[in-house]
């Protein structure tokens, strides 16, 4: 197959070769244009995300301002995809209702932190345990509250896709309550 051509024959005349007649048949695959120049092709990676989704037209100051006041007030047509629907309302409706324990990481957690600097190794000692105890607490309450919106959702809105519900209730619990948006509809303790 990789010999040279022999006294006797040539390397086509071997078994295994392909003949050269049929690569001439075999027709050319290319793409039909030209291949853009290489400045051409940054040019056109520079251009800013937002112009290139909304085509050239940018949205002014106000128009963004109007977008977001309209997430904030939770109006269908202004929220992203992954807050829209049903089910969804329901469960920030349910995490809103609830006092969960991610929404007092930073209030609790950001002075345990900076205690862990402080030269006292007893004061250490009992910042750490507590910070520990605060972090594993918060873990089973963010799985709570994932179970529990899940089953909730499941008997309200039967038959509708759930996948994602648990941890999108748990990304809302964790947020400020102040800085969520959509902006809470109900107040805490309230039944939903």
């Amino acid at each position: 197959m990789f010999r040279r051509s022999t006294a006797n024959g040539t390397a086509a005349d071997q078994p295994g070769a392909v003949p050269a007649s049929s690569e001439a048949t075999q027709p050319s695959s290319g793409k039909g244009r030209p291949t853009r120049k290489r400045r051409e092709a940054e040019a056109a990676r520079r251009v800013p995300f937002i112009e290139r989704a909304t085509r050239g037209s940018r949205p002014s100051r106000a128009e963004l301002y109007a977008r977001r006041e309209a997430m904030r007030r939770g109006e269908e047509s202004a929220l992203p995809a992954r807050d829209r629907g049903p089910v969804r309302r329901f469960a920030r409706d349910y995490v809103d209702a609830r006092r969960n324990l991610a929404g007092l990481f930073l209030p609790l957690g950001l002075p345990l932190i900076i205690l862990l600097n402080v030269p006292s190794p007893l004061i250490r000692y009992f910042a750490a345990l507590l910070l520990y105890a605060l972090i594993f607490a918060i873990i089973f309450d963010s799985i709570f509250l994932a179970w529990a919106v899940r089953r909730a959702a499941a008997a309200r809105f039967p038959g509708e896709p759930l996948r994602g519900l648990g941890m999108y209730a748990v990304l809302r619990a964790m947020q400020l309550r102040r800085a969520r948006i959509p902006a809470p509809r109900v107040r805490r303790g309230e039944k939903v």
